[in-house]
């Protein structure tokens, strides 16, 4: 079935909602249905990375009947491009689903065999997803080559690298040519994976904001900018977007977003903020694949716990000692979503292949002869970043499920 290509990705946060919604159609569910299934599923999501919270408000959103209407209709709408689910309209607005709520949806013969590939082999199934989104989705496919030259970098700068408390427009003019000289260096350095000058990092900067100021006037809109985080934000976006298309890969910051978590997901590819480096954003690939002369994606190869595992024991030594290095603390432990990050990205591994290795490590079914023991603490330093999570290892003799947020290595 040949298909139309899109360049625009549909705003799904989760990949796995393809899914979700698929399996919702083929069990004849209707479209409210499937606007609680995606619900239900993220609110098992937050009950399973954050334990400790309070996840009834996501619970109770299953009786607002607006709440991710946007989810829904992208979902079945990507399912209906990708020629999963026959064509059919769906809502656009909040007032139209009170009436699309009760309608139900018709799986295409290529969406059941999709089905059936997702009931007997998950794994094959996503794979063929990926194919499948490779070629109606050209932004997903430069993504991933992209990724495959190697750990692509965008260096990001906190506000009190430059100014101490609140500053008006000069201040953040100030901010600009700090974020664009640190970006020169790191261009100068090879290893962000783009080019271009410091001039023309700030003026890229200075445009994207001006843009953004410019429509809020038309708007009538308040100053966006009256929090320095705001204008943080703002200026990693524009940041996010020049460098991408000096690579030849045009999306926006949202967009890049959205195709970090579908392919870390899809166990491609894998993202951080959280390297002990120089402060940056930085994206690698976890797998290699065959492209066709057709421009298909071919075989997939991950880079597995069986393969890498005992090489993330064999990086734990160097990570710990550049986490401690770059956040001394009184004590010796570290955070081991910074541990996790420097030993992924130097890999080019998936954060569950680094979770897997040391879990076995942990419970001592890896690298015995290691020269060190790793002692590992739920206690948390600060706040762990939204894009980051604890270690998850599964106690063999009790089965409880054990979370663990710092570490500390330990000669033998």
């Amino acid at each position: 079935m040949k298909r139309a290509r899109s360049a625009g990705i549909p705003r799904l946060q989760e990949v796995e909602f393809l899914a979700i919604a698929a399996e919702q159609v083929g069990a004849r569910s209707t479209y409210d249905q499937v606007r609680r299934a995606l619900i239900d599923y993220m609110a098992g999501e937050r009950e399973r990375t954050q334990p400790s919270g309070n996840h009834a408000a996501l619970r109770l959103a299953r009786h607002d009947e607006h709440r991710y209407m946007n989810n829904a209709t992208d979902a079945l709408a990507e399912l209906m491009r990708l020629g999963f689910v026959e064509q059919a309209q769906l809502p656009t607005t909040r007032k139209a689903v009170p009436i699309y709520a009760p309608r139900t949806f018709q799986m295409t013969a290529e969406g059941r065999a999709w089905l059936d590939r997702l009931r007997d082999d998950r794994r094959a199934a996503y794979d063929d997803l990926l194919g499948e989104l490779w070629d109606i989705h050209p932004q997903l496919a430069g993504y991933l080559r992209l990724l495959q030259h190697g750990t692509f970098t965008v260096p990001v700068a906190n506000w009190g690298e430059v100014h101490q408390g609140h500053v008006g427009p000069e201040g953040r003019e100030a901010y600009i040519r700090f974020l664009a000289a640190r970006a020169a260096r790191a261009i100068g350095a090879g290893v962000t994976g783009w080019q271009a000058t410091e001039n023309e990092v700030a003026q890229a900067i200075r445009e994207y904001i001006k843009g953004r100021m410019e429509a809020d006037i038309r708007r009538q809109r308040p100053d966006r900018y009256l929090r320095n985080r705001d204008f943080i934000g703002s200026c990693e976006e524009a940041l996010v977007s020049f460098a991408l298309a000096r690579a030849g890969v045009r999306m926006d910051y949202i967009t890049l977003e959205i195709l970090r978590r579908w392919t870390k997901h899809l166990g491609v590819g894998n993202f951080s903020y959280h390297v002990p480096a120089a402060p940056a954003l930085r994206l690698w690939a976890t797998a290699e694949f065959d492209e066709g002369a057709d421009g298909r994606l071919g075989a997939i190869r991950r880079r597995t716990v069986g393969a890498w595992g005992d090489r993330v024991i064999d990086e734990l030594q160097p990570a710990f000692e550049l986490s401690r290095a770059m956040h001394p603390r009184s004590d010796s432990f570290v955070s081991i979503y910074q541990v996790r990050a420097a030993v992924c990205s130097k890999l080019g591994l998936n954060d569950t292949v680094f979770d897997a290795a040391v879990g076995e490590f942990l419970t001592g079914e890896r690298r015995l002869e290691a020269p060190f023991r790793m002692h590992s603490d739920s206690a948390e330093y600060g706040n762990t970043p939204p894009t980051e999570t604890p270690l998850r290892v599964k106690d063999p003799q009790t089965g409880r499920v054990l979370t663990y947020r710092v570490m500390t290595l330990i000669p033998r």
